[in-house]
């Protein structure tokens, strides 16, 4: 059997701790490298809906119904309608409008969340529960 110095075993030691610190560093990269790489489309996080929430704030009446939607620059929203009234705040996020309700007392609290439009020139808003395009209800700004 081969006798190894000290000093070899250290020189071979040293080696392996090059190798291992140069393997640490490929594989750090490659994470680095792949952490970018994923199926999610990302093109809505962070997007400016400031623009949406101003297309908002008015009076909306649908001719249909007769309900009005009244919103208000902070975030206040009123529906009324022949036999139903609602109170709450609403927000724009994902795309999405999203209602929380103040009243009537038994929806206070609920959130609800519909897909909307707007069109002609931003004087029509369309608005649908999400899941259900078939319920789409038109309302004209005032």
């Amino acid at each position: 059997m081969k006798n190894t110095s000290f000093l070899q075993k250290q020189v071979m030691s040293m080696k392996m701790n090059k190798h291992l610190i140069v393997l640490g560093l490929a594989v750090l990269l490659i994470c680095i490298g792949l952490s970018g790489c994923t199926n999610e489309d990302n093109s809505q996080d962070g997007a400016d809906t400031s623009n949406d929430l101003a297309k908002f704030v008015g009076t909306w009446v649908c001719e249909e119904s007769g309900g009005i939607y009244t919103f208000s620059s902070d975030g206040a929203f009123s529906f009324d309608a022949p036999g139903e009234e609602n109170e709450g705040t609403y927000e724009v996020r994902d795309e999405k409008l999203w209602f929380t309700y103040t009243f009537p007392s038994e929806l206070e609290g609920e959130v609800e969340g519909f897909d909307y439009s707007f069109s002609d020139n931003d004087t029509t808003f369309i608005i649908s529960p999400l899941g259900y395009p078939e319920y789409a209800i038109a309302f004209l700004k005032q």
